[in-house]
């Protein structure tokens, strides 16, 4: 997809009349069939603490994993989902952003041990949901505008690309997942489905917008490895840690 904000703009209207729901929107009272949720106490461990590499052994039997989880990622109408999500606790993640603009196509990106290595100064706020925080509120947090990411795809190739724009985002908001922990612990701002459906329809420039809020991945240094990370943060000692 285009990275600009016209068609960002574009992203905040249409990703409400689809009824996204990772990262976008969040099912009113519905726990997603097949996500594990934050609040379920069986998923604690598996969705609060960093996910394990996938080792080179591992990559000749992933496809059976990225299939499941892009069958889960479709049928609840997301647009990015990572391993933890539905039970397996990998570094392993998947986008599909151009589901927003058009939720007809099946086009997606695997990225498995991912390392971002380079961020921008620049943050984009972004009020934030999840599959797996189904019937909570939105939370306004911040991701780095532009980010390198050096990953492996599906096929255990590696690469290494920068992202701007939604896809940035995505992978941000993903990211976190396979640290452990969700938005909810880093916000100070949020909205109700219904106040974030009305802010993107009456005012979608400040859905996505510049801002200094909490940031997303405040605990994460750059160029480290998810599992090679400094123990996170007490969620309750988070709010405290984020520049206002």
């Amino acid at each position: 997809m285009q990275n600009n904000s016209a068609c960002w703009m574009k992203w905040v209207v249409l990703a409400f009349s689809f009824g996204f729901t990772d990262l976008v929107t969040a099912v009113e009272g519905k726990k997603p069939e097949s996500i594990c949720q934050f609040d379920d106490a069986a998923y604690q461990s598996l969705l609060f603490s960093p996910s394990a590499p996938v080792e080179q052994e591992e990559f000749a039997g992933l496809g059976v994993l990225i299939d499941k989880m892009c069958k889960a990622m479709w049928a609840n109408d997301g647009i990015g989902i990572a391993a933890n999500q539905i039970g397996v606790h990998k570094q392993i993640f998947i986008i599909s952003p151009d589901r927003s603009i058009d939720p007809s196509t099946l086009s997606y990106r695997v990225f498995v041990n991912p390392v971002i290595t380079h961020s921008s100064q620049e943050k984009i706020c972004f009020w934030h949901g999840c599959l797996s925080a189904a019937g909570k509120p939105f939370g306004k947090v911040a991701t780095w505008k532009t980010i390198t990411v050096s990953a492996c795809d599906g096929s255990g190739k590696p690469f290494s690309e920068s992202f701007d724009g939604m896809s940035a985002i995505v992978i941000q908001h993903e990211f976190r997942h396979l640290l452990g922990g969700n938005y909810l612990q880093v916000a100070k701002e949020f909205k109700s489905m219904e106040e974030a459906r009305q802010l993107a329809k009456e005012q979608p420039s400040s859905f996505m917008c510049e801002c200094s809020g909490p940031l997303l991945l405040y605990d994460y240094q750059l160029g480290l490895p998810v599992d090679k990370q400094k123990k996170n943060t007490d969620p309750s000692d988070i709010r405290k840690k984020q520049k206002k």
